[in-house]
């Protein structure tokens, strides 16, 4: 068990492991993996990296709060896919209020995203889970962190990801969710 233990204590330095990972790919020049083989060998490491955080987390919190973080991952990998350049994780304003999954530019747009995930869908669908009253505190923080940065509010948006794990997994990601009125 002692093993484990060690193994569980160096999950944390997984992430630095993830800056290595756009190496793999091809430098378009015939150098390097190949595009494609170096794609798949990109996922797979992807996959498994989240394997082993996710299970180091495990040991560590409560099951629900570590298949958040999961959903978390899934999300922020996607959107970078998609473009996004994610700048924040998890950000708590001052106020110590609300906490945004994830802030990214989508070219010249500042998107605060809020991610929620399931183990399954009898509650209901992850996105019916941010109600009125979350997307009031969400756009609070983003208020106070576009006017730290100094963005104006017609270039930011709201977008919500949802990850419904199961056979098979489901991510779906919705634009401009909510709206984009300044905060009360």
């Amino acid at each position: 068990m002692a093993w484990f233990r060690a193994f569980s204590e160096r999950v944390s330095q997984v992430p630095k492991i993830l800056g290595a990972l756009p190496l793999l790919r091809s430098t378009g020049e015939g150098g390097g993996i190949r595009a494609r083989s170096g794609q798949r060998l990109n996922n797979l490491l992807s996959s498994l990296i989240d394997l082993i955080r996710h299970k180091g987390r495990l040991l560590q919190w409560q099951p629900d709060h570590a298949l958040g973080r999961r959903g978390e991952d899934l999300a922020h990998r996607y959107l970078q896919k998609r473009g996004f350049s994610i700048v924040a994780r998890n950000y708590r304003g001052r106020n110590g209020g609300v906490e945004v999954d994830l802030i990214g530019w989508d070219g010249p747009v500042l998107v605060f995203v809020e991610v929620k995930s399931r183990s399954g869908d009898s509650f209901g669908p992850p996105e019916k889970a941010v109600d009125q009253e979350k997307q009031v505190r969400l756009i609070r923080a983003a208020g106070e962190y576009i006017h730290r940065i100094g963005v104006d509010w017609k270039n930011v948006r709201f977008d919500l990801v949802s990850v419904l794990f199961g056979d098979p997994q489901i991510l779906s990601h919705v634009e401009d969710a909510f709206g984009r009125s300044s905060p009360l």
